[in-house]
């Protein structure tokens, strides 16, 4: 008779995952104008998270032990190997920078230069001269 022994022994090896975030910080400068208005120049950057998944390698080992007929048993072993292998997921996501732009407002001064009426108006002199008749007063 023939009797087979199949033993599978199978040993499991797994890496546990690693997450990496690197959060950069918000670095705001708000600058004055003239008229005292300030504006917000805010650079506002998201974040940037690398995040790798794990990666296992698991191995199989399977033995399988025949015997014949003469009582003579074979040894075959065959091992497989499997190994995952997760790809790592790196999220890069874009900063916003916003920028807004200040309001200048310069306001010019109204200057009015008025002149004055200068008339000279001259008076009328009128020379009247009287008129002075010699009368001749005859002798007698």
């Amino acid at each position: 008779m023939e009797t087979s022994d199949t033993g599978a022994r199978i040993s499991d090896t797994g890496e546990g995952s690693s997450d990496t975030r690197a959060e950069t910080s918000d670095a705001g400068a708000r600058t004055s104008d003239r008229c005292g208005r300030t504006s917000d120049t805010g650079a506002r950057t998201s974040d940037t998270g690398a995040r790798i998944s794990d990666t296992g390698a698991r191995i199989s080992d399977t033995r399988a032990r025949t015997s014949d007929r003469c009582g003579r048993t074979s040894d075959t072993r065959a091992e497989t190997s499997d190994t995952r292998a997760r790809t790592s997921d790196t999220r890069a996501e874009t900063s916003d920078a916003r920028a807004r732009t200040s309001d200048t407002r310069v306001e010019t001064s109204d200057t009015g230069a008025r002149t004055s009426d200068a008339g000279a108006r001259t008076s009328d002199t009128g020379a009247r001269t009287s008129d002075t008749g010699a009368k001749n007063i005859g002798h007698f």
